[in-house]
């Protein structure tokens, strides 16, 4: 159930980055079923844990990274920000 959890988030934290870099609205339901919009592009992303930030980067927001978790080690890049 955790890693269905994990992955929902991933996908959403993927959708978020890519819609929100054109500008557009996005519309999402949270875990409790509430609906949640994101108006604004997405300027800064912090990652709480490693594979996150791969996901991130594989995106192609990886620029956009600005923390990330203990762990995190892949890609390289990432070794260079701060640690939350």
């Amino acid at each position: 159930m955790r890693s269905l959890h994990l992955f929902r988030l991933a996908l959403s934290l993927v959708i978020a980055v890519s819609c929100s870099a054109r500008g557009e609205v996005l519309t999402l339901r949270d875990d409790a079923g509430r609906r949640v919009e994101v108006r604004v592009p997405v300027g800064r992303i912090v990652t709480l844990a490693p594979h996150l930030a791969e996901l991130v980067f594989a995106a192609g927001a990886g620029p956009k990274l600005v923390a990330v978790s203990a762990h995190s080690d892949h890609p390289p890049a990432v070794e260079k920000l701060p640690v939350v």
